[in-house]
């Protein structure tokens, strides 16, 4: 049987909210790497099924009783969660070190699979892929401890050093979070400017959101002290927030260059309407001047056209200014 001890719910701005429950297995049972494994398999799924004082509900379900009525939930909010995230610190007090085996745990239960996948299985990492996790997936700092991140999960196991004050649970946990709303929003910052054309007000509220958005959550340090800077910038350059925010940046780039291709366009428009009434005004002064010295009327240009040449170019201009909708 498994205990949820407490469920809490962190809410950001645009509506946003993360959800996070957590679950332990019951402390009068003999816990293994199976079992573990197992739950991990078992709550990530939200249509996975669950007992609940004496009622079978799905995980989703389940999360969804928690959150109502406090959180009001639209209806298609199931949407954004075709997969929920794990988080698991574990201690092995069976360890004195991490020794290839217990590298071997966290792999198997970061991935979330079944335990002894990581030797003869289907599951089998390469050589290469495993090498590749090792490098820029694992966070090890101390010997007697080693996570890794993944999109879909944090984990870590240490060897005799059970998280005694709940720094993991509570304080380090806390910097995940903010790492996984950061992946979020500039996911669906990069979303929403699939195509920098046409510019529009949706595209101009994007990147003024997006740039609000990377001043206050973008963020060089996030301690005074040594781990959680570490843990911070880990967890970024595992999740490859970086790459978002270059992606992002880019297209930033590419719309204001766009813009200002716009307002180049319009610029030239402007000094071409205002050469054409230059010159019909030249033309305008020259046959009022041709009157004066006597040559006749049937052969000067009419100030009447003129007016009505100025008119029509000036409707012309306002027509294709109203049509090129402003960047700002």
């Amino acid at each position: 049987s498994l205990v949820a001890p407490y469920f809490d719910i962190f809410l950001f701005n645009e509506g946003v909210g993360i959800f996070c429950l957590k679950v332990e297995c019951d402390a009068d049972e003999e816990v293994s790497y199976r079992k573990i494994s197992a739950v991990l398999n078992r709550v990530r799924n939200p249509s996975a099924a669950l007992f609940f004082e004496n009622r079978q509900l799905t995980v989703l379900n389940f999360i969804q009783e928690l959150l109502q009525p406090s959180v009001p939930l639209k209806p298609e909010w199931s949407a954004y969660i075709p997969q929920l995230k794990v988080y698991t610190v574990l201690d092995d007090s069976s360890f004195s070190s991490l020794t290839e085996t217990a590298e071997q745990r966290l792999y198997e239960l970061s991935h979330v699979l079944p335990v002894g996948s990581f030797l003869n299985s289907a599951h089998s990492p390469s050589a290469e892929y495993y090498e590749q996790i090792k490098k820029e997936n694992t966070i090890s700092i101390y010997a007697n401890w080693k996570a890794i991140v993944l999109f879909d999960s944090f984990t870590r196991i240490s060897s005799s050093f059970p998280d005694k004050f709940r720094s993991w649970e509570h304080e380090y946990f806390l910097i995940y979070i903010h790492c996984l709303y950061t992946k979020f929003r500039l996911y669906k910052f990069n979303s929403q400017l699939k195509d920098v054309f046409p510019i529009s007000q949706l595209s101009n509220r994007v990147r003024k959101n997006f740039i609000e958005f990377v001043n206050d959550y973008n963020l060089a340090y996030i301690s005074y002290k040594f781990l959680p800077n570490t843990l911070y910038e880990k967890i970024n350059r595992s999740m490859e927030i970086q790459k978002e925010l270059d992606s992002m940046e880019l297209k930033i780039e590419r719309l204001n260059e766009a813009h200002q291709e716009r307002k180049s366009k319009q610029l030239n428009m402007m000094l071409i309407v205002l050469s054409l009434l230059s010159i019909i005004s030249v033309i305008t002064d020259l046959s009022q001047w041709l009157v004066l010295v006597g040559m006749p009327t049937s052969f000067i240009y009419s100030p009447s056209i003129a007016i009505g040449l100025w008119v029509l170019i000036g409707l012309l201009a306002f027509g294709y200014i109203r049509k090129i909708k402003p960047f700002e």
